[in-house]
């Protein structure tokens, strides 16, 4: 059964900080760069002993026109080379940076801490979804001119009607669900973005994600169904068993 759970961040003056944390349950890398500038190889050598430090002064080391900040083996060769042409034909169309960042675990460190130290130095547009395995956390962080271009809330949710992550991720089992779970929901943003900006995407699975969608609402409803059925068909057997007695 789904059990799954959102929280609502705020910043320290009380304002939303617009940081929506989807904890899921019930599923069980290194930094990429290709710089060879001395810097970059001084502070790879750091990273050990200033692990959050470093890993976000070198993020900033990559072009951020990669998709994938980070993958720790979390998203297949196959989901990524098709999240990495939705994202770079989104940027040529819209200017729209759509970042992914699929790592094992935060280390302790807060999800919206670790965001933060990778997104300090972005420029607007951008949006990132990011999944930390172990923790079992999934994050849409967003600049501000972004939150009106996409319903991030629907992304989120852990309702089969409308989350086109957390469902996916609560439903499947096996270590593919990471890499379906992430297409799913980064499909589900882009379209989005293309369609506040009246523009269609070539590289978009819009049919295919429908239909993933449909096949975990159709098995959620029919494992509910049976559920209430067997409830109800017990109940009655126990009572007519009192009854007789």
């Amino acid at each position: 059964m789904l059990n799954t759970k959102l929280y609502s961040q705020r910043s320290s003056n009380g304002e939303n900080n617009n940081t929506i944390i989807g904890c899921f349950s019930s599923f069980n890398g290194v930094l990429g760069t290709n710089s060879k500038s001395p810097f970059c190889r001084i502070m790879k050598r750091l990273k050990s002993k200033y692990s959050l430090l470093v890993g976000a002064i070198l993020l900033t080391c990559n072009a951020h026109s990669k998709v994938f900040i980070k993958n720790e083996d979390i998203v297949d060769k196959r989901a990524v080379k098709q999240i990495e042409l939705m994202g770079a034909e989104l940027k040529q169309k819209t200017g729209v940076n759509t970042y992914v960042l699929a790592i094992k675990s935060l280390h302790k460190v807060k999800l919206v801490t670790y965001e933060a130290n990778i997104t300090k130095d972005f420029k607007s547009p951008y949006i990132l979804l990011s999944l930390a395995r172990n923790d079992k956390q999934v994050d849409i962080k967003a600049s501000a001119d972004m939150l009106k271009r996409f319903d991030r809330d629907g992304v989120l949710s852990p309702y089969p009607l409308k989350g086109t992550i957390l469902p996916i991720l609560g439903d499947k089992k096996g270590e593919d669900k990471y890499s379906a779970a992430i297409l799913n929901g980064y499909a589900d943003i882009v379209d989005q973005i293309a369609n506040s900006y009246n523009i269609k995407l070539n590289s978009s699975i819009g049919s295919a994600n429908k239909s993933v969608i449909l096949i975990v609402k159709m098995i959620f409803y029919f494992l509910a169904t049976i559920s209430l059925v067997m409830y109800v068909y017990f109940r009655k057997k126990r009572s007519n068993g009192r009854e007789k007695n």
